[in-house]
């Protein structure tokens, strides 16, 4: 997920591609938040298997 966002924010950079600076910054927020959701459905994950062996 960081290497998608590192090669689309070396595309805006270079102007690969024109975006306005709104549209660049909800771009930018549309991948912190995906990250999250990435972590945090990890998390849940590994506290049900930590839950099925026993693990406190």
């Amino acid at each position: 997920m960081g290497f998608l966002c590192a090669i689309w924010l070396f595309i805006l950079q270079v102007n690969f591609i024109e975006l306005e600076r709104s549209s660049i910054i909800s771009s930018f927020a549309v991948f912190i938040s995906m990250l999250f959701l990435i972590v945090s459905h990890i998390s849940v994950k590994m506290k049900e298997v930590s839950e099925i062996f026993g693990f406190r």
